[in-house]
């Protein structure tokens, strides 16, 4: 097992129609309107602790920071959700983010990732990891954090559900996320995600991340957000 963690830094104004993010060693991902592209020198700069900057030329910078402490999503992984401002692409930026610090494991060949921002008072993240010789989703270790309040504070969840419909080519088309927050709970928080546009970067240990930029939506919340795929 390796103990390399890796920094995935994230950010969404859905009134400027803006969305990026930048994998630490991989580069970054600019989602404006219905286009996405990779963005040269756009990457993770000032990284201290539970903030961050992500800087480039002129055009880029944005500064996150923490609403409040982080979620655990099992041993291997830390999100922060964060305030998101900045310049991108030459527009004023204004939004939420997130800071995800994940321990790397030679064991697991895959490893997906959700994070939604539904409003000032409310995110939800998962993670979910599978180990070589899974036979399929049914095999990985999921784990899910609601965060709430002003600051935000993160709960566990004792039991996480993630559903994902493809295309015949594989892409991701939609998701839903079921989250039952203890084991006495009588309803489950739900909330379905749509694709939007998406794009790949490669990391340094060869890797491939492909991130899907999301809309989602619960029973009265609406928000942005993205769903990530590794594949080693």
């Amino acid at each position: 097992m390796s103990e390399t963690e890796t920094v995935t830094a994230g950010f969404a104004d859905a009134g400027a129609q803006l969305q990026g993010v930048a994998i630490e060693g991989a580069g970054a991902l600019l989602a404006v309107g219905d286009r996405v592209e990779a963005v040269p020198g756009f990457r993770l700069a000032d990284i201290d602790g539970s903030a961050c900057r992500l800087g480039g030329d002129g055009a880029y910078e944005v500064t996150l920071e923490p609403f409040g402490p982080p979620a655990a999503l099992g041993d291997a992984a830390r999100v922060w959700i964060c305030r998101a401002r900045g310049t991108v692409a030459d527009r004023p930026l204004d939004g939420f983010g997130s800071i995800t610090r994940t321990l790397a494991d030679d064991r697991i060949v895959l490893e997906r990732a959700v994070t939604a921002w539904l409003g000032p008072g409310l995110a939800v993240a998962l993670a979910a990891r599978r180990p070589r010789r899974a036979s399929g989703h049914g095999d990985e270790e999921l784990h899910a954090a609601v965060m709430r309040g002003k600051p935000l504070e993160p709960l566990p969840v004792a039991d996480p559900r993630l559903s994902s419909t493809y295309d015949g080519d594989g892409l991701l088309l939609r998701c839903g996320i079921e989250l039952w927050e203890t084991a006495e709970a009588e309803f489950a928080l739900r909330y379905g995600g749509i694709a939007g546009v998406r794009g790949e970067l490669a990391r340094e240990d060869g890797a491939r991340t492909r991130v899907t930029f999301m809309s989602f939506r619960g029973d009265r919340e609406r928000g942005v957000g993205r769903y990530e795929i590794t594949v080693r």
